[in-house]
């Protein structure tokens, strides 16, 4: 008979405080939820300059955009459902517990969903509620961000400075080629299936070993998990009122997209705090495997169950609180709110460097005075090149350009000095075909030459070939085409995202005399230059292209290459 995911406690740990903090956040959540559901309601980000919904959470709240509109549709369910409110406000059921129940509960049947959630644990609640509404396939309980943490493997490779700065190269040109934003994991898909389609495989990926981690996530998920551990929390519905929450949800139905904007910021801020004191004890449990002695098997587990939080959230906390640990710089911002965590989890990727010692403080600085799109390319590119002082970065975001080579490529002649590694983390299958095609090309390379091929340089031909290939396909009218590559082929909009529907725009318009010089065109997405300049939108753009920008919104002002320059139009 196979065992339930949960068993009874067998040690003196207790998981009082982490839990205590889990019910206190439910609160806060609960306002952070009502308060997205008005700015979802209104779309309050278009008056304030943001075209997508994405990019408004991202670099105004700190979180994802499915993270907003999820928060948004359990608010407008929570007005039909009291009792599922009550229970989750009091610390009786998880967040991810709500969120499920809010899917397919109605206040005819509430009572009898709450009794059912109360019997099961979190994972076996999904399956419930995907075998009968299938709007709850996509959101499970596994993961806040709406999508199944399907079996992963990492991806290890020996390789050159050099050929990590080609990926990042042709991670540029992946999200040129797709529209879009793309991870790491899509990218080895991309770039496995361009090799595939060039020559045969000569590697099974079926006869690829799976990693521990996999066999270990599918015995789990594969548990008959009958069990459930005791609510988080059990306070009386009544006594867990807070003034300043109160005062953040008052007068929502009048407040201005300014108003829902502050109040939306506020609340992400409040909970970033929960975040900082939680992240601590919980570091602490999952280096010691105390979760073991509270009835899981895993720390994913844990989190999903005891926490109601997103496995990949926690881990991230744990990420971020490590590098807390080593750096006293980022420490005390992350822990003083100062840093949202889409920020910290950015600068950890960094300070785990063993020499970024000396400029920790100068990059915790640079946070605050650039958007998340800049300090993502800005980390990028100092982890490619090995130069970890912001002081050096160019004035614009460096290794942008399309198809050009990177700023390191010349400087790097021992391209064999495999001393750097390619990792990451990929779905069991996607791992599975990007090592096969690998392994197809290392051999080639080997055969061909009549020597070992390193694994780095099989690498590089395949980002090579790949490179190469992507570039014959992006097209574009003549003068289009050297604009959008001058901007990176996206969006030059500070916080926009948009790889896809590029428009060449005229700074100073043609109908006022301006000219059609390279210094009087910015690249723009379809929707900020037709809504957000000519529609009678709240952009405005004046300057010279590309380094002379200036961008004014209704929240802030930016110069060129996203720097922050204070507050907007009012």
């Amino acid at each position: 008979m196979a065992q339930p995911i949960f068993q009874a406690p067998v040690a003196a740990y207790s998981d009082a405080p982490l839990a205590a903090l889990a019910a206190a956040d439910a609160r806060l959540r609960r306002a952070l939820a009502r308060i997205a559901g008005f700015v979802v309601a209104r779309r309050a980000w278009e008056p304030l300059g943001y075209v997508r919904v994405g990019d408004y959470a991202r670099e105004r709240a700190g979180m994802s955009g499915r993270e907003l509109l999820d928060l948004a549709a359990v608010d407008a369910r929570l007005a039909e459902l009291p009792r599922i409110e009550a229970a989750f406000v009091a610390g009786a059921i998880t967040w991810t517990k709500a969120r499920l129940l809010c899917r397919v509960a109605t206040p005819d049947d509430e009572g009898e969903w709450l009794a059912a959630a109360a019997r099961m644990s979190a994972a076996r609640l999904a399956r419930e509620v995907r075998a009968i509404d299938v709007r709850g396939l996509d959101i499970p309980a596994t993961d806040e961000s709406g999508s199944v943490e399907e079996p992963r493997e990492r991806i290890r490779i020996r390789c050159s400075r050099w050929t990590l700065a080609s990926w990042g190269d042709v991670w540029r040109l992946a999200r040129r080629m797709h529209g879009a934003n793309v991870s790491e994991a899509e990218v080895a898909e991309a770039v496995a299936a361009e090799v595939v389609s060039a020559l045969p495989l000569e590697v099974d990926p079926e006869s690829l070993p799976v990693v521990a981690e996999v066999r270990r996530a599918r015995r789990e998920a594969a548990a008959d998990d009958v069990s459930v551990l005791p609510p988080p929390g059990g306070a009386d519905p009544g006594a867990v009122r807070a003034p300043f929450l109160d005062a953040l949800v008052e007068g929502l139905a009048t407040a201005t997209p300014r108003e829902l904007d502050a109040r939306l910021r506020r609340a992400a801020a409040l909970e970033r705090s929960f975040l900082a004191r939680l992240a601590p004890p919980l570091l602490e449990l999952a280096a010691t495997r105390a979760y073991r002695d509270v009835g899981c098997r895993s720390f994913d587990q844990y989190a999903r169950e005891r926490l109601g939080m997103a496995p990949r959230k926690a881990r991230t906390l744990l990420r971020v609180e490590r590098a807390c640990q080593a750096s006293v710089p980022l420490r005390t911002a992350w822990r003083a709110g100062a840093l949202t965590l889409a920020q910290a989890q950015t600068l950890a990727s960094l300070f785990t460097m063993d020499h970024s010692m000396p400029w920790q403080e100068a990059w915790i600085a640079r946070a605050g005075q650039v958007t998340l799109r800049r300090l993502c390319d800005d980390v990028d590119a100092a982890i490619e090149s090995g130069h970890l002082d912001p002081a050096a970065l160019p004035a614009l975001p460096a290794g942008l350009q399309g198809g050009a080579p990177h700023k390191d490529s010349e400087k790097t002649p021992q391209r064999s000095d495999e001393r750097d590694q390619l990792s990451l983390w990929a779905p069991e299958d996607v791992a599975r075909l990007f090592r096969a095609a690998h392994a197809t090309v290392q051999r080639r390379i080997g055969r061909a030459e009549g020597r070992p091929c390193t694994p780095g340089e099989a690498l590089e031909v395949m980002l090579r070939h790949v490179g190469e290939t992507w570039r014959l396909r992006c097209g574009g009218q003549p003068r289009e085409h050297l604009i959008m590559q001058r901007d990176g082929w996206r969006c030059t909009v500070p916080g926009c995202t948009s790889y896809r529907n590029l428009h060449a725009h005229h700074v100073i318009f043609r109908s006022a005399g301006g000219s059609d010089a390279e210094e009087n065109l910015t690249t723009l997405c379809a929707a900020h230059h037709q809504r957000g300049v000519h529609g009678g939108g709240p952009l405005r753009i004046t300057g010279r292209a590309p380094a002379e920008l200036h961008f004014e919104l209704p929240l802030e002002s930016f110069a060129s290459g996203d720097v922050r320059l204070g507050r907007g139009q009012g």
